[in-house]
């Protein structure tokens, strides 16, 4: 049975990545991450087609919380069971790009903030832009987590060991912030 899987991985890894990160989400892509530092796939092939997975499978949900659960009030239901979630979720629901940064990085409320977001009444296309940001800055944790999960801990210190490399991935981090930073702001003033 493993033997199949990982026939199936080694022959064809980036659809199993998209296809696992629209189905799975995080947990796949933690396990796939680990399989790829086992050198199962190449760490490009990883991100490209786990974030257009990601991607993809938030659309799906900001539409169908647009659509469908508008229609079976599924909001009112769970606002009862997740009443805190619920709390939070309106507090910073006039700022739906932090809203979705947040609750990205809050394990078991992803697919409810986008389901919350859509039934908001935010535009698609403001959806994508927010979304493509914090994908960009969730996505490489997740990975990072997985994938030194996979090397183990003498992974770990490789990598430390390469002064270069870690003031690289420190210039990158606050690259990345100032970016996110500047276009919240420029959005913010519109």
């Amino acid at each position: 049975m493993i033997e199949s899987f990982l026939d199936i991985f080694r022959s064809c890894p980036p659809l199993l990545f998209f296809i696992g990160s629209v189905l799975g989400g995080e947990e796949v892509i933690l396990t796939f991450a680990f399989m790829v530092a086992q050198g199962f796939a190449t760490e490009i092939d990883l991100f490209i087609y786990c974030y257009l997975g990601t991607l993809f499978s938030d659309i799906c949900w900001f539409l169908s919380g647009r659509h469908y659960f508008k229609k079976l009030s599924f909001f009112e239901k769970l606002s009862v069971k997740y009443n805190r979630i619920v709390r939070f979720l309106k507090k910073v629901s006039g700022r739906p790009f932090v809203l979705l940064f947040i609750t990205k990085f809050i394990y078991g409320t992803r697919i409810f903030t986008i389901i919350y977001v859509g039934l908001e009444g935010l535009k698609l296309s403001k959806f994508i832009l927010y979304n493509i940001f914090v994908i960009s800055a969730w996505l490489p944790v997740v990975l990072a987590v997985g994938w030194l999960a996979g090397r183990g801990m003498s992974g770990v210190v490789n990598i430390y060991e390469n002064t270069g490399l870690a003031l690289l991935g420190i210039l990158v981090f606050i690259i990345v912030t100032v970016l996110i930073r500047s276009f919240i702001s420029k959005k913010a003033i519109k």
